[in-house]
C-alpha cells in the first residue's frame, strides 16, 4: 500500500511539473524575416559615407575573370604530350 501511495504521488508530481508552465508564455514568437533583417540592421555600425564610397568605388574596379581569359597561352604538340606524359607518372 505504501509503494502504490508512493507511485501515485510521484505521477502527480511529474505530472504537474511537466504542465507547471504557462503555455501562452512559454510559445516563441514568430518573428518574420523582414522583421529579423532590421534587427540585425540595428545591432550593426551603420558604414560611414567615406567608407561606402571606397566599398563603392572598390567594387567598380573588379573585373571578373573567366576560364578564357586567363588561359592564353596556346601549347604546340609536343608540349602537349610532354604535360600529358608528366601527369600520366604523376598518377601512377
Amino acid at each position: 500500500m505504501k509503494n502504490l501511495f508512493t507511485l501515485v504521488v510521484l505521477v502527480c508530481f511529474s505530472f504537474t511539473m511537466a504542465n507547471a508552465q504557462n503555455k501562452a508564455a512559454a510559445k516563441a514568437e514568430k518573428v518574420t524575416k523582414m522583421e529579423s533583417k532590421e534587427a540585425l540592421k540595428k545591432a550593426q555600425p551603420a558604414a560611414k559615407k567615406i567608407e561606402a564610397a571606397q566599398l563603392e568605388q572598390k567594387r567598380s574596379n573588379i573585373t571578373r575573370l573567366d576560364a578564357s581569359k586567363t588561359k592564353k597561352i596556346v601549347l604546340t604538340e609536343e608540349q602537349k604530350k610532354a604535360i600529358t606524359k608528366e601527369r600520366a607518372v604523376k598518377a601512377d
